[in-house]
Parts: structure tokens; C-alpha cells; sequence
């Protein structure tokens, strides 16, 4: 099967989503799965065996997993909208295309205008936690 994952940190960035994504995806790939990611490029942080500028979109190959670092803009009141409209171009929709399952590690509002495209897509959301204030 083909699996994209859409993580808004990865490895090698350190947390307990980032370290979730990382080993069910290297797990998937030792049974002879297919594994793409989708992530968010962090500034002065360089993926696997890529060559490309810090902050800069780049594609890297981590444990046989394929991943695309994108770049979304500055925090803020519009980065949603960023979001929205990289996830949009056709290099994503592609990525959407060719997979088998839709998995959103906590960021599931970033699909949400695909959802419109592939209604019919397999998509899961995991959730890691709800911090807040309220139960």
C-alpha cells in the first residue's frame, strides 16, 4: 500500500509526534509499504540527505520514506490560509493522488480543501493530544 503521512514537524526534529510518524512509517516501509510525508520546512533544520538551503521546500529520502518539507510563511493570522493554498498546487494533489491512505498526524485542517477534491480518499486522522484549558 501507499501511504502519505501529513505531519506538521518529522524527524529528525524531536517530539512525541514527530518520533510516532517517524517509526510507523520506517515500520511500514520494512513490510514492504510505500511511505511519503508531508511536513513543514524548519528553519536551519536539514533533512536526511538533502542538499537544499534551510527553510527552503526540499525533498529528502529518510529511511525509505520520501519526504517533502514545504514552506508555509510566517505564524499568524494567515498562515491557515498559506497552508490552504500550498496544499492546493498540483505537486501536493499528486501526492494525494498516488496514495492509498490519507493519514493527518494531528493537522487534519491542512487537507480540508483536498477533502473537497477526493471526497472519496481514505483518509485517518491520529490525534496525540488536546492541550488546553478545557476538558
Amino acid at each position: 500500500m501507499k501511504f502519505l503521512f501529513i505531519v506538521a514537524r518529522f524527524h529528525p526534529s524531536r517530539g512525541g509526534v514527530q518520533t510516532h510518524a517517524y517509526e510507523v512509517g520506517r515500520r511500514l516501509v520494512e513490510r514492504g509499504h510505500e511511505v511519503r510525508v508531508i511536513t513543514e520546512a524548519e528553519s536551519g533544520v536539514t533533512v536526511g540527505i538533502t542538499e537544499a538551503e534551510s527553510g527552503a521546500e526540499s525533498c529528502a529520502s529518510v529511511d525509505g520514506m520520501e519526504v517533502h518539507s514545504l514552506v508555509f510563511g510566517d505564524a499568524g493570522f494567515l498562515k491557515k490560509f498559506h497552508i490552504w493554498a500550498r496544499m492546493l498546487r498540483s505537486d501536493v494533489r499528486a501526492y494525494v493522488r498516488w496514495a492509498d491512505v490519507v493519514v493527518c498526524h494531528d493537522v487534519f485542517f491542512w487537507f480540508v480543501p483536498l477533502r473537497f477534491i477526493y471526497p472519496g480518499k481514505f483518509v485517518m486522522t491520529v490525534f496525540h493530544g488536546y492541550e488546553t484549558v478545557f476538558p
